[in-house]
């Protein structure tokens, strides 16, 4: 990962706003997600991450990684499970934003048999085993309920899950209160979507996030021959605004379009962009990023669900 994803423990808070127990959307519970997405960038560093998650007051689970063999331009899937007493957090890594540009340019888009990006699957295939371990009836965390979250094409990788752990029966569809993704991609095809809003009360339960002109909710393309659709209730937000609980959009949704995948990747004013939590040369590059890139980091995100940084 890199300076963008990885940061010094002191900008982490000691203590995260309350997660809600209740099946539908939550805004404190929005924000408390927003930091364990960015926290799952840290996987790499076990021993800073359990501190963290421990000063909020968390168990620590475990923390799952593995290497997958696939077309997307991320080498390992990654993430940990954690929470405050009879709840499981289920938080995905992405990958570096830096490469963003890359695999966007070169996205191959290849589907299974169910509809689903062959790179996703896989890629949740390959540390499936220990998440349904410990979440299932019997494991560590088999009684308590269950939130997902994920940034970038973690966020992706949450979705897999969310819909694999009800659909193969390894949680009962009551115990999965919400999936809280950030600048998620499109995961599966027509198909895909209608079975994943067919699975318990996933499509009310998913929501997806937005922030400024990300470009990443755009990929794949919706537009024939590649028919990738999105799940769950999108709510978006312009650079440097707020999330607001009234602007969810209908389902499977997403409510703005840009002028091509190229048109998007433009520069703004230096002037108009935030600083990034850290050393002044990081947020001297960070604003010369074009916005369809920059608008992506988890620091936009986690600030448009109302963190201080």
């Amino acid at each position: 990962m890199s300076i963008f994803t990885e940061w010094p423990t002191e900008r982490y808070p000691t203590s995260l706003p309350p997660l809600s127990i209740a099946p539908q959307y939550d805004k404190s519970t929005a924000l408390a997600l927003s930091w364990a997405m960015q926290l799952a960038y840290e996987t790499g560093n076990r021993a800073k991450l359990e501190r963290i998650v421990r000063q909020w007051d968390w168990d620590f689970l475990d923390i799952y990684a593995a290497r997958v063999g696939s077309i997307l331009p991320m080498t390992s899937a990654k993430g940990f499970i954690a929470g405050p007493r009879d709840l499981a957090i289920l938080a995905f890594s992405g990958t570096d934003p830096m490469m963003i540009d890359d695999w966007i340019i070169d996205f191959t888009v290849h589907r299974n048999a169910d509809g689903v990006h062959e790179g996703f699957h896989g890629a949740v295939q390959s540390i499936w085993k220990p998440i349904a371990k410990i979440l299932g009836r019997d494991g560590e965390a088999g009684t308590r309920r269950i939130l997902i979250t994920g940034h970038s094409l973690g966020g992706a990788l949450a979705v897999l899950a969310a819909h694999r752990l009800i659909k193969e029966g390894v949680v009962e569809p009551e115990r999965l209160l919400g999936v809280y993704t950030y600048g998620m991609p499109r995961v599966g095809d027509a198909e895909f979507a209608a079975n994943y809003a067919a699975t318990g009360d996933l499509e009310r339960r998913t929501y997806r996030f937005i922030h400024g002109e990300d470009i990443v909710p755009q990929v794949p393309p919706m537009e024939e021959p590649f028919n990738f659709r999105h799940v769950g209730r999108s709510l978006q937000v312009a650079h440097g605004g707020l999330f607001q609980n009234s602007q969810f959009d209908a389902i499977g949704a997403t409510p703005f379009s840009l002028t091509g995948i190229f048109g998007a990747l433009r520069t703004t004013p230096l002037a108009q962009r935030p600083k990034f939590p850290g050393d002044p040369l990081v947020s001297f590059a960070i604003a010369a990023l074009p916005p369809a890139i920059r608008d992506h980091l988890p620091d936009g995100y986690l600030r448009a669900c109302g963190a201080t940084l």
